[in-house]
């Protein structure tokens, strides 16, 4: 999505991590400078990835996530997605 300022992408990117679970990269680059009057423009840019799983996908975790989540099966199944990720341990 393109984003006319910076403040109205930080809102839609706080709504995403409210919603689902979310990995976010921002960048920033310099695009010019006016040395006379001080101004430099940046260009900023916001990597989101979203979480692929769906409710009731089966996941197979690697062995040290399975024994820092409580020493459960590695194969679980995905009860509910919201901010965070809740498993079942069948």
């Amino acid at each position: 999505f393109y984003f006319p300022d910076k403040g109205k992408a930080s809102r839609f990117i706080s709504f995403l991590e409210n919603v689902v679970p979310t990995k976010v990269k921002t960048s920033k680059k310099l695009i010019g400078t006016d040395d006379k009057s001080n101004i430099s423009n940046f260009k900023y840019t916001n990597l989101v990835e979203i979480c692929p799983l769906c409710k009731d996908d089966l996941l197979y975790l690697p062995a040290r996530t399975a024994r820092n989540l409580g020493n459960i099966s590695r194969l679980v199944i995905v009860k509910a997605i919201s901010n965070v990720i809740h498993l079942l341990d069948p």
